[in-house]
């Protein structure tokens, strides 16, 4: 997956690409942006609002369970 600012909030960051691990069937764990995260992983929840409007949530933090 490839996130990226666009318009006036494109000089925030440049543009990541991370590789999405499937935790359920919407949302995922994203690694492999390099120094752009600030943990290991970051979470990545798709869903689809009450109005019907498709949405992506990309998560700032994550960290794997244990036990």
């Amino acid at each position: 997956m490839r996130y990226e600012f666009v318009d006036d909030m494109k000089d925030m960051s440049p543009p990541l690409d991370m590789e999405l691990i499937p935790v359920t069937q919407t949302v995922f764990a994203a690694t492999g942006a390099g120094p752009s995260f600030s943990e290991d992983y970051m979470p990545v929840v798709f869903s689809t609002l009450a109005d019907g409007t498709a949405c992506v949530y990309v998560g700032m933090r994550a960290t794997p369970k244990i036990a």
